[in-house]
């Protein structure tokens, strides 16, 4: 393989993480999970069935078509939820709700690209698709 070759997907991935860091360093986007922010998302996390934990606030923001926003999606939310609570002016904070016992993978996402109803199952190849980064969920 060409080391001087760059796939378009880590390009998108790398920019998007910059961004996200851009945001977060002006007070924009807030990681509340433990041990996670925009370079890292990946840390597990345990949560126990009925618990419900913030996990991401994004900031107000202009209203605009299309565009981006900084959100999660489960890939099984029988197991866990994503809840997103709409503020003022477009500021979310998203939380996930530990539905029944299990494990998941929850990813990072520009919720423009997904469907607004996250109880909906998104299909899995369409999830890692816009996926930014993931981490397992594991409810005991």
């Amino acid at each position: 393989m060409n080391p001087t070759f760059v796939s378009c997907g880590a390009v998108r991935r790398l920019l998007l993480v910059m961004l996200c860091g851009a945001l977060s360093a002006c007070g924009g986007i807030a990681y509340h999970l433990p041990e996670h922010s925009a370079e890292r998302m990946s840390v597990p996390q345990t949560m126990r069935p009925g618990e419900q934990r913030l996990a991401l606030s994004t900031p107000a923001r202009l209203p605009a078509p299309g565009g981006f926003e900084m959100g999660l999606a489960s890939e099984d939310p029988d197991v866990v939820t994503v809840v997103v609570r709409e503020g003022g002016m477009g500021a979310t904070e998203s939380s996930l709700l530990a539905r029944a016992s299990g494990r998941t993978r929850v990813h990072y996402v520009n919720r423009f690209a997904l469907p607004r109803d996250a109880s909906f199952r998104i299909p899995l190849d369409t999830l890692q698709a816009v996926s930014l980064g993931s981490f397992a969920v594991t409810v005991k």
